[in-house]
């Protein structure tokens, strides 16, 4: 397999839906803005982690993530209802996951026995 090659697809093919992805939100928000879609990294990650796949490595199935998406989606539509700051909803979404992180950790560590 050659995997320059393969590699090198794979950056455009990403670059290029990237792009789109951002030509279609400017279309429907009417406006170009830099710092628009700035907490879905955040929300990534705390998909991740709700659903049980461990930051550390080796762990983790898709069906989990898909329940991690369905605790957080229907978190956020309870925070969107509510009105919250988004700050403070990302202080939230925050604290949940340094809560998964510290609850993974420590049943890999009583695991393991350290």
């Amino acid at each position: 397999m050659r995997v320059d090659l393969v590699r090198m697809t794979t950056f455009t093919i990403v670059g290029e839906l990237a792009a789109l992805g951002g030509m279609i939100i400017a279309s429907r928000l009417q406006v170009g803005q830099a710092d628009i879609g700035a907490t879905v990294p955040l929300d990534a990650i705390a998909i991740v982690v709700i659903g049980g796949t461990s930051l550390f490595g080796g762990e983790g199935a898709m069906w989990r993530t898909l329940v991690g998406l369905l605790i957080l989606g229907t978190l956020t539509n309870l925070f969107n209802s509510l009105p919250l700051d988004t700050n403070i909803q990302s202080i939230a979404k925050g604290a949940i996951v340094l809560g998964a992180v510290g609850l993974d950790a420590y049943l890999r560590n009583r695991r393991t026995g350290v």
